[in-house]
């Protein structure tokens, strides 16, 4: 869900960056979007990417990032049949979701232009993908 209202967003700014002269977008609103789709952006790095895995997580790591358990934050309770189970829960879903929002992301800042920030974000986002695809194709079997 964080994902796809990174999409959203991003989209959003996107679409409105340029507005007809009819439209009544003023400056101060597609600034207020702008703002806020980066917080997004960066909210759902920092809540669902496991740097220490190279994954991205099904629960925040605010909410305690899910594990084979309790897969899920909306469940609120434990997997019914399974036991207790610390391990981190990860699913190629998610994965591909991440992807669909980073490249969401990257696009919206490849058209904010190319000063030193928004190249060094793009890259870090590249990165990302990159190591996304990498894990996507092995660790969830798809490569074969």
């Amino acid at each position: 869900q964080h994902g796809m209202a990174l999409v959203f967003w991003s989209e959003l700014v996107l679409r409105q960056s340029s507005p007809s002269p009819s439209e009544a977008t003023t400056t101060t609103a597609a600034s207020q979007r702008k703002d806020q789709q980066k917080i997004l952006a960066s909210s759902f790095h920092d809540e669902f990417w496991d740097e220490r895995v190279s994954k991205w997580t099904t629960v925040s790591t605010s909410q305690g990032g899910g594990t084979v358990s309790r897969p899920s934050a909306s469940a609120g309770k434990v997997t019914a049949g399974v036991e207790s189970d610390t391990r981190p829960y990860y699913r190629a879903v998610d994965q591909a979701v991440a992807v669909l929002a980073c490249l969401a992301h990257c696009r919206l800042l490849q058209d904010r232009g190319g000063d030193d920030q928004v190249v060094g974000e793009l890259d870090s986002y590249t990165g990302l993908l990159q190591q996304t695809y990498s894990e996507l194709m092995t660790a969830f079997g798809y490569a074969d």
